[in-house]
């Protein structure tokens, strides 16, 4: 693939929900193996953050505060 391409593929990856279908297609049935390859990636990358943010919430949830109180707090100094 050439760099317009990728460039083409970061962009339609910057529009929210589109960028969605797209990785879920992409990941299922790409013609291209690199672009393929490439979704499956972003696939396992978005389900360990999302894993990590659950984890996250959970240990929060425990103490009793929510990341923004985190946040606030560490904004505060």
């Amino acid at each position: 693939m050439s760099v317009g391409t990728w460039l083409g593929v970061l962009v339609l990856l910057a529009i929210p929900l589109v960028n969605v279908i797209l990785i879920i297609v992409w990941a299922s049935c790409a013609e291209r193996r690199s672009l393929r390859n490439f979704a499956r990636a972003l696939v396992i990358c978005l389900l360990v953050l999302l894993i990590f943010m659950v984890i996250t919430g959970i240990l929060l949830a425990r103490e009793g505060l929510s990341l923004a109180d985190v946040f606030l707090r560490w904004l505060a100094g």
